[in-house]
């Protein structure tokens, strides 16, 4: 079955445990209550809603039944299409993928490069470090994730949007060969030539993952 008629696998993730502050959480109930979600949807032949984790009375950690769950959607050859969260969660959906596909790229639409170690982190938030932990650039051991996924090859990954990076994310960048598209290279080349770009680079027959943060957007869009 191609991939764009597979059934669309819908799922609240919920996670909020990688910063300080809660309310991304809400994120699905209200995307999918207010009809936000229909542009989307309605052009799949069809969708299964896989639910909320934040129903889940499973005592595990979120981000283990996260990453059991997107692991139920890809063995049921659906495609995930994952809302929540903080970035975080990628911890445990790209630990997924993965495992099916090993050699996936990932396209990371954000304004900063999460691939900070919990050693650099200025803040100590874990939502700003899961590219590192799924490259292996810090022990997994650093993270209480004895499950996670490191087998990421930095130049399956290409960040794109970015305009916020600590010091020590950008020497991880450039000494990983991660490829970068910074919000000014967007604005001055246009998004085409940015993913002519990455198509060169990649090739254009393999799997790819979408990973979007919102304020991967610029301020006035948001």
């Amino acid at each position: 079955m191609g991939f764009m008629n597979r059934p669309l696998g819908l799922l609240g993730t919920g996670i909020h445990q990688g910063q300080p502050r809660p309310g991304v959480e809400k994120a699905f109930s209200q995307l999918l209550n207010s009809g936000a979600l229909e542009p989307i949807l309605q052009h799949r032949l069809s969708t299964v809603n896989y639910g909320d984790l934040l129903d889940d009375e499973n005592q595990e950690t979120p981000y283990i039944r996260l990453q059991k769950k997107t692991l139920e959607i890809l063995k049921a050859n659906h495609t995930p299409f994952l809302i929540g969260g903080d970035h975080s969660q990628s911890f445990a959906t790209v630990t997924s993928l993965l495992e099916i596909y090993p050699n996936i790229k990932i396209l990371w639409i954000d304004a900063h490069g999460d691939i900070n170690t919990p050693k650099t982190s200025p803040s100590g938030n874990i939502h700003g470090m899961p590219l590192s932990g799924l490259m292996g650039l810090a022990d997994k051991s650093e993270f209480d994730m004895p499950w996670l996924a490191q087998n990421l090859k930095p130049d399956n990954v290409a960040l794109i949007g970015i305009r916020d990076l600590d010091n020590g994310e950008m020497n991880r960048v450039l000494e990983n060969g991660v490829l970068n598209f910074s919000s000014e290279i967007i604005f001055s080349q246009g998004l085409e030539k940015v993913f002519d770009e990455i198509i060169n680079f990649w090739g254009s027959q393999c799997p790819v993952h979408i990973s979007f943060d919102i304020d991967g957007l610029m301020p006035n869009y948001c």
